[in-house]
C-alpha cells in the first residue's frame, strides 16, 4: 500500500489487491492509527476501489504527527463475515497535533486546487431520498452511480456536464431495497465514493 501526501494535505492511499486476499470481496475496510492513538476502525470503500483520500486531519500545530493506515478485504458471506489479513501500515507524517475532524463547515466555494469534493449525503440514513452534495473547480463530465455492498452498479445517478461550482443532486431510492450502498463520483482525474444507508 502505498501513501501520497498532496500540498493541500491530503493524504491519499493506493492499494493493490493479489491472490493472497479473499475471494470476492465485498469491500475493503481501512484502519487509521494518528500518533499515539490505539488502531480504530476508519472508513470502507467498494470492492472496485483501491483509492481512498483522507482529508479530515487537522493542520493545527507545528509538531509533526505520523498516520499509519492498513487495509483489509471483508466477504459478507453467511454465516459470518470473512476478512483478510491486514496490508502493511506505512506510514506518513503530517503537521498537526489532532486528528481532527473534517471540516464541513468550511467555505466549498474554496476548493484549495482540488478538481473536485464529494460530500457526505443527508439525510443519511433516509428513506427513501436523499440529497447528494459535491463541487468541481471546472466544467466537467460528472458521472455519479450507485452500487450495492458486493460493488455492483445499482443504478446511474447522474452522467452529464455541470458547470464550475457546488452543485446538489436528490436520489429517489423508492424501488430499491434496505440496505448498505455506496454512491461514487468522477469528474476528470477525480473520483471518489461515499456510503449511505437506506432504510425503509
Amino acid at each position: 500500500m502505498i501513501c501520497s501526501f498532496f500540498p493541500t494535505r491530503i493524504i491519499q492511499l493506493s492499494f493493490y489487491p493479489t491472490g493472497k486476499t479473499i475471494s470476492e470481496v465485498s469491500y475493503y475496510e481501512i484502519w487509521r492509527k494518528y500518533g499515539a492513538l490505539d488502531w480504530a476502525y476508519y472508513t470502507y470503500v467498494t470492492s472496485s476501489t483501491f483509492t481512498y483520500k483522507d482529508d479530515s486531519l487537522s493542520t493545527v500545530g507545528t509538531g509533526g504527527t505520523t498516520v499509519r493506515y492498513k487495509v483489509r478485504a471483508v466477504q459478507t458471506a453467511l454465516p459470518e463475515n470473512l476478512t483478510s489479513d491486514f496490508t502493511n501500515d506505512p506510514s506518513i507524517q503530517v503537521s498537526g497535533d489532532d486528528p481532527g475532524k473534517l471540516n464541513i463547515g468550511r467555505n466549498r466555494n474554496e476548493i484549495n486546487n482540488i478538481s473536485a469534493e464529494l460530500y457526505q449525503n443527508y439525510p443519511n440514513p433516509f428513506n427513501p431520498t436523499t440529497m447528494i452534495e459535491f463541487s468541481i473547480n471546472e466544467n466537467s463530465i460528472v458521472s455519479l452511480k450507485m452500487f450495492d455492498i458486493l460493488g455492483r452498479e445499482v443504478v446511474t445517478i447522474a452522467n452529464e456536464m455541470f458547470g464550475a461550482g457546488n452543485h446538489q443532486v436528490q436520489f429517489d431510492g423508492s424501488n430499491l431495497e434496505s440496505g448498505i450502498y455506496f454512491y461514487e463520483l468522477k469528474a476528470n482525474e477525480f473520483r471518489d465514493v461515499n456510503k449511505f444507508i437506506l432504510i425503509k
